[in-house]
């Protein structure tokens, strides 16, 4: 019998979203339909916060969802109409991930389009400004 192994998502060097059918949903077809995006990245850097505080619209919430000796697991969630849409918000925050994203190999740990009205569980505590950005794009 044959065994399946999942392989991770492999993007190219000028590919900054995931190549997945998400795009093509019929459900997501709308001109100015906004979806949510759960995204998910390592990082090694020293100082792996965005580059500003609050960080751009697109971006509703971010976390450091764990560590390693190596770094840290980021999760952000995107509000965005497009994946590109939704990773270049990421990489203008993040602009480290564009030298990673230029490496053969480089893959998101996940990148998820999710309900335009997805919040995180509750292991991921909302800051006010988070909280804001949620209510202010609810469903949007």
């Amino acid at each position: 019998m044959a065994k399946f192994i999942k392989k991770p998502i492999e993007i190219e060097a000028n590919q900054w979203f995931p190549p997945d059918d998400s795009r093509h949903n019929p459900e997501h077809q709308g001109r100015n339909c906004m979806k949510r995006f759960w995204i998910s990245w390592h990082s090694t850097e020293p100082d792996y916060r965005p580059v500003n505080f609050p960080p751009r619209q697109e971006i509703l919430g971010w976390w450091v969802s764990g560590s390693t000796d190596e770094g840290v697991n980021i999760v952000a969630l995107v509000q965005a109409k497009e994946p590109e849409n939704a990773s270049a918000a990421i990489i203008a925050e993040w602009p480290e991930l564009k030298k990673l994203i230029r490496k053969k190999g480089f893959t998101w740990r996940f990148f998820q389009t999710k309900d335009a009205d997805f919040k995180p569980g509750d292991r991921f505590v909302l800051s006010q400004w988070m909280r804001d950005r949620l209510e202010t794009n609810k469903g949007a």
